[in-house]
Formats: C-alpha cells, structure tokens, sequence
C-alpha cells in the first residue's frame, strides 16, 4: 500500500534534486522514498549524521594546515609508542 503526499518545495531546491535524482537515473517517486529511506535510517550514525557533517564542512571548510598538524602530531606520538614498544622487546 502506497500514500499519495503532495509538497511544495523551493525552485532551487527542485532543481538540485531533479540534477541528483536524474544522475542516479532515478524517478521522482524513486528518489524520494529512498531519500525519507535514509532520512528516517534508525543508525543514529547513519546517512542524517553524514550529511550534518558534510554541511558543516560546506558552511566551514576546513584548513589544510590544520589537517596537517594533526597528521604530524598523530604520527609523532605513533612513532614515540612504536619505539617505546621495540624497545621493550615487543
């Protein structure tokens, strides 16, 4: 069994998702059922957690400089607890 619901939506937002819905090569009735899908997902970190981040990310990009000194700081302490453990025979 199948509920008919109408919505209205903004024009810029039809837009963008007639543009995804048609990469997929999907149909509006398609895409939607599986966009509610992912929208009412019961993993908590699911899809909705994804996309909260990914807007984040639009709104406040990260800086690559930041992204490098947590690289390096996350290597120096790899290679601190790698020669601590080599060192104690390990």
């Amino acid at each position: 069994m199948s509920a008919k619901v109408s919505v209205s939506l903004p024009e810029d937002l039809m837009r963008r998702f007639d543009g995804k819905r048609k990469e997929k090569g999907l149909g509006r009735s398609a895409a939607f059922q599986r966009a509610v899908r992912l929208w009412t997902s019961p993993d908590d970190r699911g899809p909705g957690w994804d996309w909260e981040f990914i807007e984040a990310y639009r709104k406040e990009p990260q800086d690559p400089r930041d992204i490098e000194a947590w690289l390096v700081a996350g290597l120096e302490t790899w290679s601190r607890k790698t020669r601590r453990t080599r060192s104690r025979g390990r």
